[in-house]
């Protein structure tokens, strides 16, 4: 396994799959002298805050022993917090266990490195409201632009109890493109009540770190 010139790689879930990827095809392990390679606890999502989860914590503990790494390894994997980084070093790597190469050579290009999402409110619009449809607050809530998530309308938490209770789910019936950024939403929901919505709404994108937000919605029929 080879870590890209420059690259930085952070997510947890990537580096169990490079340590498994590792152990199991008996490759090397390389990393650039310029790359970085870090780690952090595994954590969840409330009312727009990260959380360090210990039952997800516990499980990758266990997984990481399988995989032959010490008590040590373990520990430093899943120290940082959800917010912070624990970056590896040679001095750190040989302290708890975690051995690679380090090469200063002209690294491949990574063939399956994440490129930008085109801008497009159509497909961000869409994939909202199907995530309001199964009251999915955490899905929702992750295509809003990130200083909006976990308030108001936006809270993921609020948005699962309220579509969750409907009598008949909510269904999109209508997108229009509006520009280049927004879309004209229509869709209807009875609520547990009985109460029947058939609503229409102005949604506002962005396109923020590589991917089309949401940044505001205009109800324009009350509901």
């Amino acid at each position: 396994m080879l870590a890209p010139k420059r690259g930085i790689c952070r997510s947890l879930h990537t580096q169990l799959y490079a340590l498994r990827s590792f152990r199991l095809a008996g490759s090397p392990k390389l990393l650039d002298d310029t790359s970085k390679l870090g780690f952090h606890a595994a954590y969840r999502l409330v009312n727009g805050r990260a959380f360090e989860y210990g039952a997800a914590n516990a499980l990758v503990g266990a997984y990481l022993n399988q995989l032959g790494l010490n008590d040590r390894a373990v520990v430093y994997i899943t120290s940082a917090p959800p917010e912070g980084v624990e970056w590896l070093t040679a001095d750190t790597a040989s302290a708890v266990g975690i051995s690679y190469e380090p090469i200063s050579v002209k690294a491949p290009h990574a063939s399956d490195r994440r490129k930008p999402m085109p801008h497009d409110p159509m497909s961000t619009t869409t994939a909202f409201y199907s995530a309001l449809a199964a009251a999915d607050g955490e899905a929702a809530a992750a295509l809003v632009v990130p200083e909006k998530r976990g308030k108001g309308s936006f809270n993921e938490e609020s948005i699962h109890t309220f579509y969750s209770a409907m009598s008949v789910p909510l269904r999109l019936t209508g997108t229009t493109l509006r520009g280049t950024d927004a879309v004209r939403v229509s869709y209807e929901y009875k609520t547990d009540k009985g109460r029947t919505c058939r609503g229409r709404a102005d949604v506002h994108t962005i396109y923020l770190y590589g991917r089309t937000l949401i940044s505001r919605i205009k109800a324009i029929d009350g509901c």
